[in-house]
């Protein structure tokens, strides 16, 4: 028999593990066809929805040079042995009774959700609240030590940068953060829960969703032109870059997708389609594990790596207000060490800092340019003519073209008297 989010206190607290594998979420309405419905379903049901939407078509995502997702990598549920996870981690017993928290309150009334007209996207928040409360209840239950958070819908003010008047009405999210991670400038998330109303995103747009193999390239030319599922992917990104989150959910109520990026964003794993009524996996069961995911508990999902540029520019600059750390006085035994020119760390640190050199280095530099001037008056090999201009010197005749030593026989010896 099916359990749902408003068992959780009579049967969770006897079986939490049985609870969760049991647990259902409640049948959306079929609602009435709409003439001017573009979705037209020849068979309408409460999770299947022929045809595209076109909704997100109207999202407000530009092409942008900083968003690279070089990769989109699909995998299935069932190869991330999420059962014998849950079956070895979730205890029948909970950890902890707590029934009085004010997140974990219900909604009593669930208001009309219709999945083949056009509806408000409010009305999805309190659906979702279902599974969602829930799986905030079953994580806190045994990782209250691990985590105080929750779930939480983002209402994002108009006075915020991730606002978008046009987009509100069409994508919205919850995120598992802590209290108070409302600043604009330090948000922090581990995990995005982004969705859609059915009519907004039917089951054939999250088909091309996960099908996708990666996002177009920056093309200036062609920055606005972006259909709709890579307008979704980069809505999901952009939202999981703002919240420095790496672990995403879409999801329509009816039909959810489970997915992380790798840590530079480059790359992205993104599940197959589950139905709000699956079995094999309840989404419940899928929501808690993501949720321990994200919060790298140990054993869970470990993700790939992914070797990727550094795209910050690092700052190698010294701040002119920067206080240089100066070397230590020598205190050597040596009489009069520190005065000799070259000998004071302290001194070299200045000179070289100012660029001129230590006062040993100049007085060896001054010798050897001595040295050097002198062997140039006392040259022993011949001055370069026109003729080696035209015929450079050949390594192999080098030896054979040097002039003779003077003061030495010059081949008189040859020469025959």
């Amino acid at each position: 028999m099916g359990r749902t989010a408003y068992d959780f206190d009579t049967y969770a607290h006897k079986d939490l593990r049985r609870y969760i594998k049991n647990f259902v979420l409640p049948k959306p309405p079929l609602g009435q066809v709409n003439p001017f419905s573009p979705l037209k379903p020849s068979n309408v049901k409460a999770d299947v929805l022929n045809g595209k939407s076109h909704e997100n078509e109207g999202l407000c995502v530009r092409h942008e040079e900083r968003r690279v997702l070089e990769k989109i990598t699909p995998f299935k549920t069932s190869d991330l042995d999420i059962k014998r996870w849950l079956d070895s981690n979730i205890p029948a017993k909970p950890y902890k009774n707590l029934a009085k928290d004010h997140r974990y309150n219900l909604p009593t009334v669930l208001s009309d959700l219709w999945v083949n007209v056009q509806s408000e996207i409010e009305s999805m928040a309190p659906w979702l609240c279902l599974p969602l409360v829930t799986a905030t209840r079953v994580v806190h239950s045994v990782y209250s030590a691990q985590t105080t958070a929750a779930f939480s819908r983002q209402h994002i003010p108009p006075s915020d940068p991730l606002y978008d008047k046009h987009d509100s009405s069409r994508f919205r999210y919850f995120t598992w953060a802590s209290e108070g991670e409302e600043d604009p400038d330090d948000r922090h998330a581990s995990l995005i829960v982004a969705y859609q109303t059915p009519y907004t995103l039917s089951y054939s747009d999250m088909q091309a969703f996960v099908s996708c193999k990666s996002f177009p390239a920056f093309d200036e030319s062609t920055k606005d032109i972006l259909s709709a599922k890579y307008r979704l992917w980069g809505k999901v990104w952009d939202t999981c870059r703002a919240w420095k989150s790496n672990f995403f959910v879409l999801t329509n109520y009816t039909h959810w997708v489970f997915g992380f990026f790798s840590e530079g964003g480059r790359e992205a794993f993104v599940s197959e389609i589950v139905g709000y009524n699956s079995s094999s996996l309840t989404i419940l069961e899928l929501l808690t594990y993501w949720v321990v995911s994200s919060l790298n508990i140990e054993g869970t999902l470990n993700r790939p790596r992914v070797y990727e540029p550094i795209d910050a520019d690092v700052d190698m600059e010294v701040a002119s207000n920067e206080m240089i750390p100066r070397a230590p006085r020598s205190e050597s035994a040596w009489p009069g060490q520190n005065e000799e020119p070259g000998q004071s760390a302290v001194e070299d640190l200045d000179t070289l800092l100012s660029g001129e050199g230590s006062a040993r280095d100049r007085r060896e530099m001054q010798a050897q340019v001595q040295d050097w001037l002198q062997t140039c008056r006392q040259a022993q090999h011949r001055r370069l003519d026109e003729d080696d201009l035209q015929a450079p010197i050949m390594p192999e005749f080098e030896l054979e073209l040097l002039e003779f030593i003077p003061n030495q026989p010059l081949g008189e010896w040859m020469v025959v008297s």
